[in-house]
């Protein structure tokens, strides 16, 4: 791995969002900020204490330097052809969060400071409601900024250890940690766990509630169902 110069930037997150991005399934854990959480963060950023950074990995700037280095760049050549331009490997929930937002898909509510500093109180409301009733305030959330480290000198194993390096303090389980580990047989456990006849079922087993499988419940289940019936195995 080459020691790249980190250099955080500003960006607006309208134009942030115009990006295809995607937080890679083979070690990014689920998305599982609920409503709550989600609005908070809206008012976290209002009052200007959003300051963590979004990590998106450069696919394009990767394909070339895997390819200058006579890397594989198979992974990041997938991704590339389905139209992502970024990877997000630290701020998944965040994205997703903000996009839900300006995709008129998040209601917020509570106190919050217009663009001239004005504290302004709201109702639930759509970003298309504030845009109405309260100009100044959807002006403010029009040119609001995230912080964010694009990286361009990666390989697709650099990702899962910096993944869990970014992580190392933070609050994954196990399960989200060792989905992160590059295993050749994490994907087919994966997906027999998200498969579409499970869909249904693991919500009816007792102790399943929404937010354990949201925390991978059900991959730690697949995961320990296989090492049982396949214990001796080489």
């Amino acid at each position: 791995m080459s020691i790249e110069t980190i250099n955080p930037s500003r960006m607006k997150i309208r134009d942030l969002l115009n990006y295809k991005i995607h937080a890679p399934r083979e070690f990014q854990r689920r998305v599982v900020w609920d409503q709550s959480v989600k609005v908070k963060y809206i008012q976290s950023h209002n009052r200007g204490n959003s300051i963590s950074t979004i990590t998106l990995v450069d696919i394009p700037a990767c394909i070339e330097y895997n390819k200058q280095n006579n890397y594989d760049v198979e992974r990041f050549q997938y991704y590339h052809d389905l139209g992502h331009r970024y990877l997000a490997i630290d701020g998944q929930n965040r994205i997703e969060c903000l996009r839900s937002f300006y995709e008129d898909r998040l209601q917020i509510h509570g106190r919050f400071y217009d663009h001239d500093g004005i504290p302004v109180q709201i109702g639930s409301s759509l970003l298309s409601n504030i845009e109405a009733k309260n100009p100044r305030l959807h002006d403010y959330f029009r040119d609001l900024e995230v912080i964010v480290v694009t990286l361009s000198k990666r390989t697709w194993r650099d990702l899962h250890t910096l993944f869990r390096d970014i992580n190392a303090g933070g609050p994954l389980n196990a399960m989200e940690k060792r989905n992160s580990l590059p295993t050749p047989i994490a994907p087919t456990l994966l997906g027999i766990a998200e498969a579409s006849y499970f869909k249904n079922v693991w919500s009816k087993v007792s102790g399943y509630k929404h937010q354990k499988i949201k925390r991978m419940l059900d991959v730690e289940t697949v995961v320990k169902a296989f090492m049982i019936t396949h214990d001796g195995i080489d």
